[in-house]
């Protein structure tokens, strides 16, 4: 009995001391988990600090790639606007380097009687061979008569005669172009005149139309009276438009004419036959036809009788 007592007592002791073990174990264990999640939450405390640090260099990266692509454009619309400021003063050096300039002499008479022409200023035409574009000025007119030009243009007015302006056909040439006007005209228009250069392809004057635009029509006596009245006491002064007038084309001549109409004397040939005239012509005549016949029946009665 006493051997069992102590084999009991034994087999307490040492569940005892197992027990013991395990929770010591237990007990020992439970710290190293805080440790990890300590070292864990540490990790990822410095992780997110670290985060900051990533994301201010990728601003800086994408401020400096924004600041390189400004400065690109820039200097992309930089570089485009001198390539045209470029091709615009090379296409205006060319277009003047192959321009004309033409300066006319402007003259004009106050006297009707006599033939002679004082200058009253230039006109400068500019023609462009390439572009075909002309272009005047007309600062140079003397806009601004002297008194005595004055007083000369209003006795034409009283006296129902005509100013008369001249211009030659091509600058420095003895050929003269004139056009006038009713001076009375000119006075009853305020002195408002226009002037419409007609010129070839080569820059030669043709003709020139001499107007007033601001005409009250045909010049009466109150309107001559009322004209006098406002400049009797006033130098005149005029205000001068210059303008080209562009050539058209003309009429071609036409090759057939069409229609019931009479062609012009010498154009006949020109007139076009339907198929009837056309079969009508082709036809034989009535002798040319029947000669045959015609011919030995002729004969036949021009030769005598026999007895």
């Amino acid at each position: 009995m006493k051997s069992l007592l102590l084999l009991l007592v034994l087999l307490l002791f040492t569940t005892v001391a197992a027990f013991d073990r395990s929770a010591g174990k237990k007990k020992t264990t439970i710290p190293k988990k805080k440790r990890k999640r300590r070292s864990s939450s540490s990790t990822s405390a410095t992780t997110q600090t670290t985060k900051p640090a990533g994301s201010s260099t990728r601003t800086k990266a994408t401020t400096k790639t924004t600041k390189a692509t400004q400065t690109t454009q820039t200097t992309q619309t930089t570089q485009a606007t001198q390539a045209t400021t470029s091709t615009t003063q090379t296409t205006t050096t060319e277009d003047a380097q192959k321009s004309k300039t033409y300066v006319y002499d402007l003259e004009h008479a106050t006297s009707a009687d006599s033939d002679d022409f004082t200058s009253r200023g230039t006109i400068e035409v500019t023609i462009s061979k390439r572009s075909k574009s002309v272009r005047v000025d007309s600062s140079n007119i003397r806009s601004s008569l002297t008194t005595e030009e004055s007083k000369k243009l209003l006795e034409l007015a009283k006296q129902q005669q005509f100013y008369r302006l001249r211009l030659p056909s091509l600058p420095g040439s003895s050929r003269k172009v004139v056009a006038s006007i009713p001076a009375c005209t000119l006075l009853t228009g305020n002195f408002q005149e226009s002037l419409w250069l007609h010129l070839d392809l080569s820059g030669h004057l043709v003709a020139f139309d001499y107007i007033t635009p601001t005409s009250m029509g045909e010049c009466t006596k109150q309107a001559l009276a009322s004209g006098l009245k406002r400049h009797h006491t006033q130098q005149v002064k005029t205000s001068t438009t210059v303008q080209i007038a562009k050539a058209k084309n003309g009429h071609r001549v036409p090759n057939r004419i069409l229609g019931q109409i009479p062609p012009p004397p010498g154009m006949q040939h020109l007139l076009k036959k339907t198929k009837a005239q056309e079969e009508a012509s082709n036809q034989p005549g009535f002798l040319r036809k029947y000669w045959y016949i015609i011919l030995p029946v002729a004969v036949m009665m021009l030769l005598p009788g026999g007895k």
